[in-house]
């Protein structure tokens, strides 16, 4: 019997558990929500989503404890949360769905 890859359907543990204090933190997540709506850009949100777990994490002295902090969170797939993000933020609003391609930096 093959043993399933993963945790919970996400890539890894930690991955599962960002995405689920994401869904479960109402004020994160409504903040990840406002950039979801402006841009569907999965490279750009992963690097928003980054910047905002490495803000929020405590800042540690060096220790075993700030070791495996950063360990954690450098085996976060951002980029999967952002897929599902996405993703779902699409199926809720079809009409709304904004294409980076079609804007234009020249305006």
């Amino acid at each position: 019997m093959e043993k399933e890859k993963g945790y919970n359907g996400w890539s890894n543990y930690e991955t599962w558990a960002c995405a689920l204090w994401i869904d479960n933190d109402e004020g994160l997540y409504d903040q990840i929500q406002e950039e979801v709506s402006r841009n569907q850009d999965t490279y750009k949100l992963q690097k928003y989503i980054k910047g905002l777990v490495n803000e929020l994490s405590p800042e540690l002295p060096a220790s075993m404890y700030s070791d495996l902090l950063s360990s954690a969170i450098n085996n976060i797939d951002f980029y999967e949360i952002a897929e599902s993000l996405i993703g779902d933020w699409k199926a809720e609003n079809p009409e709304e769905v904004v294409y980076a391609d079609t804007e234009s930096d020249n305006d």
